[in-house]
């Protein structure tokens, strides 16, 4: 079985984030949640000082880390400051992804995106479940639903 690896990426609403990178070649799974906060069990309704974050599991020898980086940085408007829910983060598990997003970070100007050690992963428990439709070959999200559970 191949190895997988996992990014934590903050770009303003998870929802449409997550669908940036669930076309990824290479991305095995994706969720969204929330990270980078102290609030205690943070939820969809009562984030508290978290902020929105896609989970991406992905297969690192056909994506790498840069090129999730990459897409992360050509996908949302890093340059305006945000509220704490929406701001542009990237929270590194280990020293490789730490380098190289300090590497990028300096690439883009006016980049105010912020560049954390990833600690912990609420995964979103809110009452709807979102449903999504994707067409590979058009390669975006077609339909978002929220339905009660």
């Amino acid at each position: 079985m191949s190895k997988s690896s996992l990014a934590y990426l903050g770009m303003q609403c998870f929802w449409g984030s997550e669908s940036t990178f669930a076309l990824l070649p290479g991305v095995l799974k994706t969720r969204v949640g929330y990270s980078g906060g102290t609030s205690p069990s943070p939820t969809y309704q009562n984030i508290g000082d978290h902020t929105e974050i896609v989970e991406i599991q992905f297969n690192p020898e056909l994506t790498k880390f840069k090129e999730i980086i990459n897409l992360f940085y050509s996908k949302h408007n890093f340059t305006l400051p945000q509220k704490t829910q929406y701001k542009s983060v990237i929270l590194y598990v280990d020293e490789e992804q730490k380098k190289i997003a300090l590497e990028e970070l300096e690439k883009a100007k006016e980049n105010i995106t912020k560049i954390q050690f990833f600690i912990l992963f609420y995964k979103n428990l809110t009452n709807f479940i979102k449903q999504r439709i994707i067409t590979k070959n058009i390669g975006f999200v077609v339909k978002t639903t929220f339905l009660k559970n």
